[in-house]
């Protein structure tokens, strides 16, 4: 079987397919191909951006909750409530998943950590960013868990200008070498 096709590209009017057939095949899956390579460069700048969207939402979420402990004095499950309402719930939507009021026996860091490891596509630095503000919520008095926001606060700000420069650099970076690599492959294959 594979022999025929070896040899009809050989010779394609000794097995009655036409040159016109060939070129009109290679054509295609070159364009294939090259739409494909292109695809992954722009998935993979998508991918930055939604680090950038995710990173900003974690800054969000944190100056929110520093703001209602520190002024309204919230307990961390009427927090959790607020929180449900809030416009970053979109990109971090295992804040849904938290409860809203007290569940006998159940640690509220450890519901924290369940409802954290719902939500797949938070990167690393977020992550344990998002579990230290979990475990401490709740542990000590409003100052002291305004100072720690405060302080998880900061280190999300380097975090987000990181990751804008990430976005801006490696984004343009990726669309551009993946249709530059789509084009050569288009030109290699015709």
């Amino acid at each position: 079987m594979q022999l025929y096709f070896l040899r009809a590209a050989v010779l394609p009017e000794r097995y009655g397919i036409s040159k016109y057939s060939i070129m009109l095949l290679r054509i295609s899956g070159a364009f294939f191909i090259a739409a494909a390579a292109a695809l992954c460069g722009f998935l993979k700048a998508d991918q930055l951006r939604r680090n950038e969207a995710v990173c900003r939402s974690v800054r969000e979420l944190l100056m929110k909750s520093g703001y209602l402990i520190r002024y309204r004095s919230l307990t961390v499950y009427e927090l959790c409530a607020v929180l449900k309402e809030c416009s970053f719930s979109d990109d971090l939507t295992f804040i849904s998943n938290l409860p809203e009021e007290h569940i006998p026996g159940k640690d509220f860091s450890c519901l924290w950590l369940s409802a954290l490891d719902t939500q797949k596509g938070i990167p690393p630095e977020e992550r344990e960013l998002l579990l230290r503000f979990g475990t401490e919520l709740g542990n000590s008095d409003s100052e002291g868990q305004a100072e720690m926001i405060n302080a998880l606060s900061e280190e999300t700000a380097v975090l987000l200008v990181r990751r804008k420069e990430e976005y801006q650099k490696y984004g343009r970076l990726w669309r551009n070498v993946s249709i530059l690599a789509g084009l050569m492959l288009f030109v290699l294959i015709i």
